[in-house]
């Protein structure tokens, strides 16, 4: 997936994460054209002050759209809390297929 100048920019913020919040540990991710997969775990999350899911994310949107120059995310995301290995291993495999799935997708293929 080549990524636009603000998708390059969604990815290095992304891996900024760990480094501002200790205990937070990107497992996987993939930014496409228009949004993004991310598995993240957060424990004891610490750094820049006590944080949640709904921080976290949302300290990383503003600085995304701070880059960018204007707001570029929708204002609510979706999240699901991992209950058990095949549920893990699903959503991973999820993430993993999703640039093909859409690539197929764009080119009438699925």
């Amino acid at each position: 997936m080549v990524l636009s100048r603000w998708g390059k920019i969604a990815a290095e913020e992304l891996l900024l994460l760990p480094q501002r919040y200790p205990g937070l540990e990107i497992e996987t991710y993939v930014v496409m054209p228009n949004h993004l997969h991310l598995f993240l775990s957060l424990e004891n999350v610490g750094g820049a002050g006590p944080a949640n899911l709904q921080t976290v994310i949302g300290l990383y949107k503003s600085g995304v759209s701070r880059r960018c120059g204007q707001p570029i995310w929708q204002k609510s995301y979706y999240d699901h809390v991992v209950r058990g290995q095949e549920d893990h291993a699903e959503i991973w495999k999820y993430i993993e297929n999703n640039p093909k799935k859409w690539w197929l997708k764009k080119n009438g293929q699925l």
